[in-house]
């Protein structure tokens, strides 16, 4: 059992240091096992699907940081199946305020099913994604709309990434309001593939943006384009200036805006 190598009940967790229980990670641990855990740090795991097994899942609502690191074969963070919002599988991970998803080359999504009713991100701040070259977007508008405390964003070297936010399908087209209420920094790199932040019929809405960094993302120049007519004039107060640049170039200024905003294309 896991409390007899001395795992029960404990607040901060990463797998690498405990290769017994990282070989366990998918087996059936003990419910209690993750009940007051915080702190997780999943890296390192070579042979597995998915970062948090559905068996696992369900039992972590207190975590608040969650690090997934160095997975080769992953293709999901969180694993969904069994989970059903219906049967009392609902609102799960309410604590979460950090996410991060680094060296992950496999990853394609956050889970494979839409997580409406079943995950819960409303507490979620901070959101970094870095080197996962299989991952093409990151929400559904449904989880999107449910961001309502994340602060900052950064996404760095992300290949076939196309966009953060995926379309609705068709039936729901015209029914998402997606705000992000707070989100005052976002920073776009090496994203060759990404075309924009959302390309669906829906509504999006940052009001709260203070800084957006976008260095080396080629296929962002008509989403610039929009940004800046329609989301900057809107979204922020009246205060100091910002700059646009082009690598070194000035191309223009907004001294009316409460706004720093860089790119580097």
């Amino acid at each position: 059992m896991v409390e007899q190598v001395g795992f029960g009940n404990i607040w901060e967790l990463k797998l690498s240091d405990f290769p017994q229980l990282k070989e366990r990670w998918h087996d059936q641990l003990p419910f209690n096992f993750c009940r007051i855990l915080a702190n997780l740090t999943v890296d390192d795991c070579a042979f597995v699907s998915n970062a948090i097994p559905s068996n696992l899942l369900q039992f972590m609502n207190n975590l608040r940081h969650l690090y997934v690191r160095n997975c080769d074969s992953l293709e999901e963070v969180f694993d969904l199946e069994g989970l059903n919002a219906e049967e009392g599988h609902a609102q799960l991970l309410p604590n979460l305020k950090e996410l991060q998803l680094i060296d992950l080359p496999r990853l394609r999504d956050i889970c494979s099913r839409d997580p409406q009713g079943i995950l819960d991100f409303k507490n979620l701040k901070s959101l970094k994604v870095h080197n996962c070259s299989s991952l093409r977007d990151l929400f559904t508008p449904s989880t999107a709309s449910g961001l309502v405390q994340l602060n900052k964003i950064e996404i760095r070297n992300c290949a076939m990434m196309e966009k953060i936010i995926t379309e609705e399908r068709v039936e729901e087209a015209a029914t998402y309001r997606i705000i992000f209420p707070v989100l005052k920094v976002i920073v776009l790199e090496s994203l060759h593939s990404m075309t924009s932040i959302y390309s669906g019929t829906g509504i999006l809405g940052i009001p709260s943006l203070e800084e957006i960094g976008i260095d080396n993302c080629p296929n962002l120049k008509t989403f610039i384009s929009s940004f800046l007519s329609e989301h900057v004039p809107i979204s922020v107060n009246k205060g100091q200036g910002y700059r646009l640049r082009e690598r070194d170039h000035d191309i223009s200024t907004a001294p009316s805006l409460n706004h720093k905003v860089s790119f580097f294309i």
